[in-house]
């Protein structure tokens, strides 16, 4: 959040733009579960060092999350057929910031969703049908998810008013 209110104060928007497409390069690469030498080569392009780590790929001594799924017993379940699903909370999440007219951080839709009774939350929301439908699901997957809609291109945060103001918006993807 810190380093994107300092790009927030960057004049030039095409240096601007290009650096905060490199900070989502990085929050994607950090919060990947898929191998992250692969990542980092795909970054750079060079078939030569791809050609070179071609025998480390997917085994233990290529990255933490190799090395992780390798360690783990895989099973016949280990397909897509075990992975879940979470279009439903995206949705709702989407949403809720549409609702909000993205006039808030993101820490106001979770609210919204969860049926809070916060202060935050202006009471001409409480009436709507969203609210409170998200209130089984935890606050910290909540932001999880959203972490991860921002990283996809779904969601991004905008400087507010202020520089210490960072609202949550859809993006043109959506």
């Amino acid at each position: 959040m810190k380093f994107r209110r300092l790009l927030s104060e960057i004049r030039k928007e095409r240096f601007r733009l290009y650096k905060l497409k490199m900070m989502a390069k990085m929050e994607k690469y950090l919060n990947s579960n898929s191998c992250r030498r692969k990542i980092i080569l795909s970054h750079f392009e060079d078939k030569q060092l791809r050609k070179a780590s071609s025998g480390i790929m997917g085994t233990e001594k290529c990255c933490d999350n190799c090395r992780s799924r390798t360690m783990c017993v895989s099973s016949v379940n280990d397909t897509e057929d075990s992975m879940e699903n979470f279009g439903q909370q995206a949705y709702q999440l989407m949403s809720a910031v549409s609702v909000l007219d993205e006039r808030f951080g993101i820490g106001v839709p979770i609210l919204f969703l969860r049926g809070s009774n916060s202060q935050r939350l202006p009471d001409r929301y409480r009436t709507h049908t969203l609210f409170g439908s998200g209130k089984d699901w935890p606050e910290n997957l909540w932001k999880a998810l959203k972490r991860e809609l921002v990283t996809e291109d779904f969601l991004k945060e905008v400087s507010g008013r202020s520089k210490f103001l960072t609202l949550c918006a859809l993006t043109v993807k959506v």
